[in-house]
């Protein structure tokens, strides 16, 4: 048997179950029988194309964690220097921020949060503060 990659159906097969879909609910979308997707699960290349967009997906989802913690750092470290929050304020405002990053990070093998603390989330909080 040759060895190949996977065709565009196969792929677009693949993304879907990667994004939770059913078997069923695949087979009846892409209009393919259930018994092609199982065949093809069994490819050798469908394995290496799961691993792949695994992979992209984890890498994405780190980078997005660290943009955002690095965002929320830099946003609780201006409050908390900034002589017109008052320190009660400043306190409240760090406590908020770092609740979301620890809420942001999940170990690896727990599933991803269905949100994370966006740039705008943190845009949003800073303006509430600053009235901006």
């Amino acid at each position: 048997m040759l060895a190949r990659g996977l065709d565009d159906l196969q792929k677009r097969a693949a993304d879907l179950l990667l994004d939770g879909w059913t078997i069923t609910k695949t087979s009846n979308y892409l209009e393919v029988s259930r018994v092609s997707i199982h065949a093809w699960k069994k490819l050798p290349a469908w394995d290496e194309y799961i691993r792949e967009q695994s992979g992209e997906a984890l890498n994405a989802r780190n980078h997005r964690v660290q943009r955002t913690i690095d965002l929320a750092l830099d946003q609780i470290q201006s409050a908390l220097v900034d002589p017109e929050i008052v320190p009660l304020k400043r306190a409240e405002l760090a406590i908020r921020w770092l609740s979301m990053i620890k809420e942001s990070l999940t170990p690896v093998d727990a599933p991803a949060p269905k949100t994370l603390p966006t740039p705008e989330i943190i845009q949003d909080i800073f303006k509430e503060v600053y009235g901006v």
